[in-house]
């Protein structure tokens, strides 16, 4: 039987989460958070508000299930463990003000327990430096936060925005038509912003912080009806020669 991992980053059973665990998939680098990085953060909210403060993305795949990220138990896995689910990207932080959010999920989670509906939470350090948390801190305070038969997996700390964001953040940054701008992606501007994705993979929707999580149940519903779905994803913007993190070991050319 599988062994459980000392950090409960999932709700999924391990011997579930098991198939999907990838050796061969590459890790992103994330520095920490300094007050440099803090810093142009600002900015980059204050541009994003503002309608402007774009970046290129680096996007390898039309589909969200194709990506893979890091637990934070520290298992990488692959995101086709989230087919057929409609999830609901966000990025977390423990120590912001917005707690209404993370009461309102709570209540998304209790009333959607039956349904095929996860939520995949991201804590980012960068807004203000209110992710400081270590795994084990961030663990206990999001099951906490969330009902005992909530469904959801908890990720690694990553970056939202900037050079060092996530390949999750620019595959959902890109998709979504609120953030996409042209052959570029707009910054998200504080904790929780909230990308909803349907059970193909596509991105539906995306909300700013300040939309709480209940404005978003209708939407979820829909999904999960089939009555609303994502519009055709972009064309990936690289190929072998992304970043570090954003292929599988395996897709890299080898080197003569």
């Amino acid at each position: 039987m599988a062994e459980e991992p000392s950090v409960k980053s999932t709700t999924r059973p391990q011997a579930e989460v098991e198939p999907f665990v990838c050796a061969d998939c590459e890790a992103v680098p994330t520095p920490e958070v300094d007050g440099w990085e803090a810093t142009k953060q600002v900015f980059r909210t204050l541009g994003s508000l503002c309608g402007g403060g774009s970046e290129v993305p680096t996007v390898v795949t039309e589909n969200f299930h194709e990506l893979h990220a890091r637990l934070l138990s520290g298992e990488m896995v692959k995101f086709a463990m989230f087919k057929n689910t409609v999830t609901l990207v966000v990025n977390v932080a423990t120590k912001c003000l917005t707690k209404q959010n993370y009461a309102e999920l709570f209540d998304i989670c209790t009333e959607l327990k039956a349904e095929p509906f996860e939520v995949l939470a991201f804590p980012c350090n960068q807004f203000g430096k209110q992710e400081q948390g270590t795994p084990e801190q961030i663990a206990t305070f999001v099951e906490g936060s969330l009902p005992d038969d909530a469904k959801y997996s908890l990720f690694e700390k990553v970056h939202a925005n900037g050079p060092h964001a996530h390949p999750v953040y620019h595959f959902c940054r890109y998709n979504a038509a609120a953030t996409r701008s042209g052959r570029y992606m707009k910054p998200i501007p504080w904790n929780f912003a909230k990308f909803l994705i349907d059970k193909e993979g596509r991105v539906v929707e995306y909300y700013s912080p300040k939309v709480p999580p209940s404005k978003i149940l209708p939407d979820i519903k829909a999904v999960l009806a089939g009555t609303k779905q994502g519009l055709p994803s972009q064309k990936p913007t690289a190929g072998s020669d992304a970043p570090q993190g954003f292929l599988l070991s395996s897709d890299r050319p080898l080197v003569r």
